[in-house]
């Protein structure tokens, strides 16, 4: 005979957990954008919402990826590597003291489309002006550090 609230097969002593209150689904959406000012920010995009014909008449602030931003990093040591950022696109990366000067491949251009997720649980971890970020770019391109080859 099955036990209460257990499955078929499982041991006894295991249990169901539910999740606490605060945790909670959420409804996320994802939206096309077209990207407007690339350099101005550290850790977020201004873009405008985009249908593929017509763009929005407001500005959206969208968070960078967690691994292209630059507050978490700069100055920084990641996996025995040491992060400094030399401008808003640049940073140099020194391990076992080679240093590499690297670039966003491929880099945000005015213009670029790119979808934002709104709706993240416990936000995007960004603020501008003490104000949250709301969205967050999905990075569907792919876009990464690597070594600038100019």
């Amino acid at each position: 005979m099955r036990a209460r609230g257990s499955f078929a097969g499982a041991r006894t002593g295991y249990r169901l957990v539910r999740a606490a209150k605060h945790q909670s689904v959420s409804a996320m959406s994802i939206h096309r954008m077209r990207v407007k000012n690339t350099s101005d920010f550290p850790d977020h995009l201004v873009c405008r919402t985009w249908d593929g014909t017509t763009e929005g008449d407001t500005d959206v602030l969208v968070a960078k990826p967690y691994l292209l931003r630059r507050t978490p990093f700069d100055g920084q040591e990641r996996g025995g590597a040491t992060i400094v950022f030399t401008s808003m696109k640049t940073r140099t990366l020194t391990l076992d003291g080679d240093t590499e000067d690297q670039v966003v491949i491929p880099p945000y251009l005015l213009n670029d489309e790119i979808n934002a997720a709104l709706g993240i649980v416990d936000g995007t971890g960004v603020e501008h002006l003490g104000e949250p970020v709301r969205y967050l770019d999905l990075n569907v391109d792919g876009r990464e550090w690597m070594k600038d080859a100019g």
